[in-house]
């Protein structure tokens, strides 16, 4: 009080009115049977900041002079417990006098708990400012009962398959089977990006923020090109393509692809960047379906063009379409001998006229 301490004196307000101390701690911020002191209230709130709600333990332990949940028995206590409760009654001593009202009403009583949930939550502040925001908050809905197939879902995020390799390949290539990774990555400085930032909130301006956001987004997007090449290596095998010359063992059990499956395999490896190897050979697979039932659909097309339309006949005009074909070099032979006859009888011809 600056007029009792210094004397001063606003209008009206003289330093010689009557002055009566006063002990504010008991006076509580509402109202109530069990009061909390101003103290206790505002060691609350900071404990409920500091430790998070539902932590009651701690709560209790920042206030200090109040409870977090103190189990009761029920209604089976003696007289003597009784008189022992009138004692604690007489002493006036806060934290006593609350456990004894807990135990004579035998229930579970928390005191940390009730007031904040009954003071600022169902409370008036809390109709005032809870409820009020809860329109604005955002509501979680429950995803994970219905299918994905996105990106990220748990059938294209599954394990790889192991690294296909001995261990001197994996020497050579600096593979750390412990880890699952390499001594050199792909990229590999692609730390050094943001290594040196550092985010001063008092120093930095808007332009320095966004700059140093913008080097932070550049690197989630190199360590994702970088996972992607990882996948896509050890979904295919790449490894052990790579040390395939080396073994003779698997050399010998691998089919053999003709000139032509391997142009088109090299045609279609363009398209691995955006399959799985399962999708991938399943998409290969499809194509040589594809390619089948066109040769097919052609081949019945001539049958129907000759006018056939059984099984039967198809099988009788592919061995008349054998023997065609093999009598095809007599018949050629025998034009280019009569066209050399016919080229001698002319020659005769004219010389047997320039004679004459």
């Amino acid at each position: 009080m600056q007029c009792f301490s210094a004397g001063a004196e606003i209008g009206c307000h003289k330093n010689g009115h009557p002055y009566q101390f006063m002990d504010s701690e008991p006076m509580g911020v509402f109202q109530g049977r069990v009061g909390w002191s101003v103290r206790e209230e505002l060691r609350l709130l900071d404990a409920i900041e500091l430790y998070g709600f539902g932590n009651w333990e701690d709560i209790s332990g920042h206030i200090e002079t109040r409870t977090a949940e103190v189990s009761c028995p029920r209604n089976d206590h003696s007289p003597h417990d009784m008189e022992h409760l009138t004692v604690l009654k007489l002493a006036q001593i806060p934290f006593l006098l609350h456990y004894a009202r807990c135990l004579q009403f035998g229930s579970v009583f928390t005191e940390a708990k009730d007031q904040y949930v009954g003071r600022y939550l169902d409370g008036n502040i809390g109709r005032m400012t809870w409820d009020a925001a809860a329109g604005l908050r955002s509501h979680l809905v429950d995803q994970t009962n219905q299918p994905d197939n996105g990106p990220l879902s748990p059938a294209q995020t599954a394990r790889l398959p192991p690294l296909d390799a001995t261990p001197e390949e994996a020497t050579q290539l600096g593979y750390r089977p412990q880890r699952d990774d390499f001594e050199r990555e792909y990229d590999n400085m692609a730390e050094s990006l943001v290594s040196p930032l550092f985010i001063n909130a008092l120093e930095d301006d808007d332009i320095d923020t966004a700059l140093k956001m913008a080097q932070v987004d550049m690197y989630t997007r190199r360590l994702r090109e970088r996972a992607r090449r990882r996948r896509v290596s050890r979904d295919f095998q790449l490894v052990s393509q790579f040390f395939s010359a080396s073994r003779k063992d698997r050399l010998s059990s691998r089919k053999k692809l003709t000139k032509e499956e391997k142009e088109f395999y090299e045609r279609m490896r363009v398209f691995t960047q955006f399959h799985t190897a399962q999708e991938h050979d399943q998409f290969l697979q499809n194509l040589h379906k594809e390619r089948e039932l066109k040769l097919r659909l052609n081949e019945l097309a001539k049958y129907r063009h000759h006018g056939l339309t059984h099984h039967e006949e198809c099988a009788h005009f592919e061995q008349e379409c054998l023997q065609h074909e093999d009598r095809k070099p007599d018949l050629s032979l025998r034009g280019l001998q009569s066209t050399k006859d016919g080229l001698k009888h002319y020659n005769y011809q004219c010389n047997t006229v320039s004679v004459m």
